[in-house]
């Protein structure tokens, strides 16, 4: 891309186009997570019948996306601290397209599975370097924004793929179902190419004039750049030089820092969303609804509702705060899968639809974007890298689990049982949320480092003695 002369550029324009870098580039990778996510629930199906598979196998399929993302998680830290966040992200959209092409011509299952572990780790390193490029790109007062577009693109993709799935059902074709990954595929490639790389990561690599290079472009003032870079050098020279793993050991605030990300994701995941969305019209039939495209159609509605619910949740989480879409939302999912059980109980498909709806309602409000913005932001500069892939690996680990496992649960204990189970749970993550997640809204990165390093409480993290909104 162009160098953009400094003289020439006047500061809210400067603004502008650090806020659409970020947000450009969010929203593309969060549209690959959401198709990827979203095309296995309609391709199911119809898979089972042409291959004529047996459960292990669905399991196999299924679980296999979220294994090789597991993969590309662990490998993505090493990835994004060697080569660069902008560089970590062109290398995951490059091993997806190969994922994508591999499905589509796939003539076997062994195949089939192959590409999908293939997606699983494009997806894996882009759901690591994304939300971790934009937080350490983002102006300050857009930053919870510019990451919660990455969830909500995700639900955007899952409604596209959602609505695709529905069409292409009449078609009986799972081959255009996946072929539908190339277009986000291609777009995240091409996204890529464009945006400047991240200036934390410059300053880290020693190329200070670089990095003061790129914060000229994207803060409104050459003084705004020259402060934020002496931030992240006073950052650098209070980590020292213990970094990644070694600085999770010998750091005990650090350790405070990735545990906290690790349980945030973890209580992403024990909300069920994976459940929802790769079994969605598995639920709807043992809610009582008859017929594919019946299933199909109302995953749709559960798309639309999603994606309405993100934008509205894009346009408040920097006015309203991380902590009370945490408390709203968590409550909302409590109460929606507590109607889901209910209607399995007593099959009863109306409250199951009501429940799956609010369900989306309350997740596309907290468990999406404010645990993926918070996963981010409390890690400091050292060990963002080691602690991001902590969290993102975590998000995997338990995509993975109980996507594979959930139809296994269900015929063991119940589908209802299974759901009571996690209405309950998720009433007790707002205990947690009051006494250890802290509000980070407005504040810079290097604040909330500067209080975790200082060994202020996890809740306290967000508080800052210079004014900063």
């Amino acid at each position: 891309m162009e160098y953009i002369d400094d003289s020439k550029v006047s500061g809210n324009k400067r603004h502008k186009i650090a806020v659409w870098y970020s947000i450009g580039l969010s929203a593309i990778a969060g549209l690959l997570y959401g198709t990827d996510l979203g095309v296995i629930s309609g391709a199911l199906p119809l898979l089972h019948k042409e291959f004529q598979l047996t459960p292990i196998l669905e399991g196999w399929i299924v679980g296999s996306l979220m294994g090789g993302a597991v993969l590309g998680a662990l490998v993505a830290g090493q990835i994004s601290k060697i080569y660069g966040r902008k560089n970590a992200i062109l290398i995951s959209a490059i091993i997806f397209l190969v994922g994508v092409l591999s499905v589509v011509l796939a003539q076997s299952i062994n195949i089939l599975i192959v590409g999908r572990i293939l997606l699983g780790i494009g997806v894996g390193i882009s759901s690591f370097a994304a939300p971790l490029y934009v937080s350490e790109i983002a102006p300050k007062e857009t930053r919870g924004k510019a990451i919660s577009i990455f969830d909500f693109m995700i639900s955007f993709g899952i409604l596209a793929t959602f609505f695709c799935n529905w069409l292409f059902s009449y078609l009986e074709s799972w081959r255009a179902m996946f072929a539908v990954l190339f277009i986000p595929g291609i777009l995240l490639l091409l996204g890529t190419l464009i945006v400047p790389k991240s200036p934390r990561w410059l300053a880290l690599q020693g190329r200070d004039q670089d990095a003061l290079a790129v914060l000229k472009k994207i803060r409104a003032t050459d003084q705004e750049a020259l402060l934020e870079l002496k931030d992240i050098h006073e950052n650098i020279l209070k980590s020292g030089r213990s970094k990644g793993f070694n600085f999770f050991l010998n750091n005990k605030n650090f350790r405070r820092s990735v545990g906290l990300g690790i349980t945030l994701q973890a209580m992403g995941q024990f909300t069920g969303i994976s459940i929802v969305l790769v079994f969605a019209p598995k639920l709807f039939e043992l809610a009582g609804f008859v017929g594919l495209q019946n299933q199909l159609l109302s995953t749709v509605l559960l798309g639309v509702v999603k994606v309405i619910s993100n934008i509205v949740a894009f346009m408040i989480i920097d006015k309203c705060g991380r902590k009370p879409m945490l408390y709203g939302g968590f409550s909302a999912i409590a109460v929606g899968l507590g109607l889901v059980a209910y209607s399995l109980f007593n099959t009863i498909p109306i409250f199951a639809l009501l429940g799956l709806i609010l369900f989306m309602i309350g997740f596309s409000f907290s468990g999406g974007p404010v645990v993926w913005t918070l996963s981010s932001e409390i890690q400091p500069l050292q060990g963002r890298d080691f602690g991001v892939t902590c969290s993102t690996l975590t998000n995997w680990l338990l995509n993975m689990f109980l996507g594979t496992y959930f139809l296994v649960a269900a015929a063991k204990f119940g589908a209802g049982e299974t759901f009571a189970f996690l209405a309950v749970l998720n009433f007790l993550f707002l205990i947690f949320f009051y006494y250890f997640v802290p509000e980070t809204k407005n504040i810079p990165l290097e604040y909330i480092e500067k209080n975790l390093l200082d060994g202020k409480r996890l809740r306290d993290l967000g508080k800052s003695t210079r004014n900063s909104v």
